[in-house]
């Protein structure tokens, strides 16, 4: 129905705290205040009884039709201990048992509890599900995004890609959950080949390079969804970025992301070359970017090669997420200031030219 067409896409809402009806309340009231959202089954996860939860849910199918979902095995005492083993199961739990009560589903919308909506962000996974419908290489749908810093200067109005996979609320065709299913994290973490950063959560495992293989999110320069203190940090990353992340705060508007093309990878990368080329290149270890020529309007774009364990450094500088390659697309971390853009390359980054120089 509505703006997706032909499309059916269910929402599941995945408990994170068996005990927090406060989250859960304020994610099922959020999506409620979504205009179109009648167009979708909505679903709630739970993995391990709860009275209150159990409450607070029987009143949600009463109002708005919400569905309960709870699952045959309960966490383990190890899960239960190591919370994000814990949420990874959970994950693919609520996934494999939404496709499977929602037979005509041909994506879902995952979404942790506690989380908070923009009024557009249904516009947003709509334009996601467009160019994951052309483009093979765009695999995720993603709301939040971790450079959505107050710091910069993002527009509202405008999608992006990167590399790199987040959480928080998200959506995958039901063909990838088809792939990633038998292959979940469901038991516990796995060592995993090429895994990005430190131990190993479900988050670490989707942006493996061997899970990934190449493909990328697409996501709103600006955050569609506001998290909540009590969400579960992966990899550390959430909790360092709560007081600068920026959240839109836009009318829904099937209309805002219309122009979708430049977002399929060939165009994308093309133009991000480009700006790579012409942009002005400054060394790792300076200490600050050169003066601004007098009578300058700004908008000057730099680039700096860097090798990974500079990353930190760079980061605390320009304000940028703690975890290389949090934020990045290919190598490339594009970072908008107010009269300047920087953009952070990884060396070995394929979007260098050869001539790029090397150590």
């Amino acid at each position: 129905g509505g703006e997706w067409g032909d499309l059916r896409v269910p929402i599941v809402v995945v408990l994170l705290d068996d005990a927090d009806t406060q989250g859960l309340e304020k994610t099922l009231k959020s999506l409620a205040g979504l205009g179109s959202v009648r167009d979708h089954d909505i679903y709630v996860s739970q993995d391990k009884a709860n009275n209150k939860v159990n409450s607070l849910i029987v009143r949600h199918q009463a109002n708005a039709g919400v569905k309960h979902i709870t699952h045959a095995t309960e966490p383990t005492p190890d899960q239960l201990e190591d919370q994000s083993l814990r949420y990874s199961r959970h994950v693919g739990l609520a996934i494999r048992e939404t496709l499977a009560r929602s037979s005509k589903a041909t994506h879902v919308i995952v979404v942790e509890s506690g989380v908070e909506f923009s009024p557009d962000v249904l516009n947003v996974f709509q334009a996601s599900a467009e160019v994951m419908a052309r483009d093979e290489s765009a695999w995720i749908g993603a709301a939040w995004n971790p450079l959505s810093l107050r710091t910069m200067m993002w527009e509202e109005n405008a999608l992006t890609r990167t590399s790199y996979f987040a959480g928080g609320a998200w959506m995958l065709r039901k063909e990838l959950w088809e792939e990633l299913g038998a292959k979940w994290p469901l038991v516990g973490t796995q060592a995993v080949a090429g895994a990005v950063g430190g131990e190993v959560s479900w988050i670490t495992w989707l942006n493996s390079d061997s899970v990934r293989q190449g493909r990328d999110c697409i996501t709103p320069e600006v955050s569609r969804v506001r998290k909540s203190e009590s969400a579960v940090p992966e990899d550390g990353l959430l909790h360092p970025l709560f007081a600068h992340l920026a959240v839109a705060d836009v009318d829904a508007d099937p209309t805002r992301f219309s122009n979708i093309l430049h977002l399929r990878r060939g165009d994308f990368e093309k133009t991000l070359k480009t700006s790579l080329d012409t942009a002005k290149e400054v060394p790792a270890l300076a200490g600050t970017l050169p003066e601004m020529p007098p009578g300058h309007g700004g908008g000057v774009a730099y680039k700096i090669i860097f090798d990974v364990p500079h990353y930190p450094a760079l980061a605390r500088r320009y304000h940028a997420p703690e975890k290389w390659p949090v934020g990045s697309y290919r190598g490339v971390l594009t970072l908008k200031r107010h009269n300047s853009v920087v953009m952070l390359v990884e060396r070995s980054s394929p979007l260098l030219p050869p001539s790029a120089p090397q150590k």
